[in-house]
């Protein structure tokens, strides 16, 4: 179960609550998420600006290096923003653990709900793709 954990709530061990994230301006468009959860913390990158409503989640593989395949994904970023769509180069707790990694993507899903973005788009590669298909069938 996925939740939050507030103090008028009681959280319980064996279930995976978001407790928070942190967020450091690294420019203008771009920002460094920690999503603080009771199982582990993990990492992303957003690239967004003002007005934006629609971004694409880019998922690598179960090593994955930030920059993606390639080191396509600081460049489809930009790209991406030059057309008014946001992008979350997003890391995972459990690298290789299909099902847990598709959980952190349904917090990054409502992470950009929370920001005004209802229009997402799940893009993976390798391992990645694995996790954007069970994410995405969680979601629907």
């Amino acid at each position: 179960m996925v939740g939050e954990c507030g103090t008028m709530s009681v959280c319980r061990e064996d279930q995976l609550y978001l407790l928070g994230i942190s967020q450091t301006s690294i420019g203008p468009e771009l920002r460094s998420l920690t999503f603080h959860t009771t199982r582990g913390d993990f990492d992303a990158l957003a690239h967004c600006k003002r007005g934006v409503s629609r971004a694409a989640i880019v998922l690598g593989d179960a090593e994955f290096a930030p920059d993606g395949p390639g080191r396509i994904y600081p460049d489809l970023a930009r790209d991406l923003l030059d057309h008014n769509i946001g992008s979350l180069r997003l890391n995972y707790r459990l690298p290789g653990d299909c099902v847990q990694s598709a959980i952190d993507v349904l917090l990054a899903l409502q992470y950009l709900d929370d920001e005004g973005i209802r229009d997402v788009v799940l893009v993976g590669w390798s391992f990645g793709g694995a996790v954007a298909i069970s994410a995405g069938a969680l979601a629907s």
